[in-house]
């Protein structure tokens, strides 16, 4: 963590954002379409490439639109599609923490940083170059809005193997394998994964399992996980601990649905293509109705076109002595379950893909 600054920072909110504004908005090379119509120079010699920023000791009631506001992000077009910002907070020792990620071209990012120190609600926000790496899907989106034009001529188009039988349209489609996250509780925990992967034709299933996990949660944690690495489908296995943990069944219970739906929503937000959500396991642990919860979920995913997958075959037989976690056989059902999902949504979308070359 950098040293804070000892000159006294402006407390005003208002003339902060205004000193911002000056040096991220105020600059004419800043926007590019502006210096591409006069067909300038000086938006080239910026540094485009993506950098990612750590913004911490944030005030806690700051939420996205005043950090974007702050900074003046929302200032012009070319700032609104090159500026991400993930807003995040943790608790440590019942000590709540605000801090945010912000993902924008090199030279916003170091005009932006020379506002290390400045004082919000009697809190100094430290600005420095962030040790994470930024999200795959974030760079991507970041190169490409700011990369030059580029002509390109039919003959350098990549074409695929000729000896592959669907032709190119198959290799610009498809990536070579599949990537699926499993986001879950402990539950999934144990399962084989190695093994798992052998039985899934062109896919990988990555497991990101958070320990006693309610919904709301792992929730924030799949936020993490997205902007940590990109994923083609998602399967979501949480709620267990909701049931056994609740301290208020009628309220609680009848939202968990739907907090499960939100981990979804979540998904799609990060433009995951398909999400399947899956059904909560028995447990002795508790007397509430898990079938009912189960309809309610599945006709979420009908009216969300999200995938359901049913675990019909898993009873309280395959439970362990804690009435919670799975024995070793139901442990294999279970990853059966995801893989035939998985398995199904990718030969499912293959064939799509045949049939459009075929009727095209």
């Amino acid at each position: 963590m950098p040293s804070q600054q000892k000159d006294a920072p402006t407390k005003d909110k208002k003339s902060n954002q205004q000193n911002i504004h000056q040096k991220v908005t105020h600059n004419p090379t800043t926007d590019k379409n502006k210096a591409l119509s006069n067909n300038s120079n000086s938006f080239n010699n910026l540094d485009q490439s993506p950098k990612m920023l750590y913004i911490g000791n944030l005030p806690h009631n700051m939420n996205s639109k005043d950090l974007y506001d702050l900074f003046g992000l929302n200032s012009s077009p070319y700032l609104q599609k090159n500026c991400v910002i993930n807003l995040n907070s943790s608790e440590v020792n019942d000590i709540k923490k605000s801090y945010a990620y912000l993902t924008a071209p090199t030279h916003v990012c170091n005009e932006i940083i020379k506002f290390n120190g400045l004082e919000l609600e009697g809190k100094h926000m430290i600005i420095e170059t962030a040790k994470k790496s930024i999200p795959k899907h974030q760079r991507a989106r970041i190169s490409n809005q700011t990369a030059p034009p580029k002509q390109i001529h039919t003959n350098q188009l990549h074409t695929g193997p000729a000896q592959s039988q669907y032709g190119s349209y198959k290799d610009a489609v498809f990536p070579s394998s599949k990537n699926v996250a499993l986001f879950c509780d402990s539950i999934p925990i144990g399962m084989r994964m190695k093994e798992l992967n052998k039985h899934i034709n062109g896919g990988r299933l990555h497991l990101k399992a958070i320990s006693g996990a309610k919904a709301n949660q792992l929730n924030r944690h799949v936020m993490t996980f997205l902007d940590d690495d990109e994923y083609d489908s998602a399967i979501i296995h949480v709620g267990v601990n909701d049931i056994i943990k609740c301290k208020n069944k009628s309220e609680e219970i009848k939202n968990l649905p739907n907090d499960i739906l939100g981990i979804a929503k979540t998904c799609q937000n990060y433009n995951i293509g398909k999400i399947f959500i899956s059904s909560i396991l028995p447990t002795t642990r508790s007397d509430i109705n898990i079938s009912q919860i189960n309809e309610s979920l599945k006709n979420l995913c009908m009216v969300n076109n999200f995938q359901f997958i049913e675990h019909a075959q898993i009873t309280s037989n395959f439970l362990g002595k804690d009435g919670l976690h799975l024995l070793d056989s139901g442990k294999s059902i279970l990853g059966s379950n995801f893989v035939n999902c998985i398995d199904s949504y990718i030969n499912r979308s293959l064939n799509d893909v045949i049939c459009h070359q075929e009727l095209t």
